[in-house]
């Protein structure tokens, strides 16, 4: 159902709000990351089902639906910038919320080669 309503979000989004989110780092369509195939699938799916996804390209949905995915916080929250220092089985950033406040946690470690 998420990946559903994040498909239908990017289609019904404005230009620019899209090309920001094909910015976020995603997998490639071509690698074995396990939700590639999940995301084409529901790409082709909406574009073919639902009349507000019919506009865009399946390969296009399927890299919007990675991006948002793999960039998304809890809560429903991209951020631009924290989206692209996230990227780890051992997150550096934490986003958290509350009734009345959110706020980032940022871990700093030193880095492994």
């Amino acid at each position: 159902e998420g990946m559903f309503r994040n498909a239908l979000g990017y289609a019904t989004s404005s230009p620019p709000v899209k090309e920001e989110i094909l910015k976020l780092w995603h997998p490639a369509l071509n690698s074995a990351h396990p939700l590639v195939t999940i995301a084409g699938r529901l790409a082709q799916l909406c574009v073919l089902k639902v009349g507000a996804c019919n506009a865009v390209d399946v390969q296009e949905l399927q890299r919007a639906i990675l991006a948002i995915e793999m960039n998304l916080f809890a809560g429903g929250h991209i951020f631009k910038l924290f989206s692209r220092v996230n990227h780890s089985c051992y997150p550096n950033v934490v986003f958290t919320a509350s009734k009345d406040e959110w706020k980032l946690k940022v871990r700093m470690s030193s880095l492994r080669s």
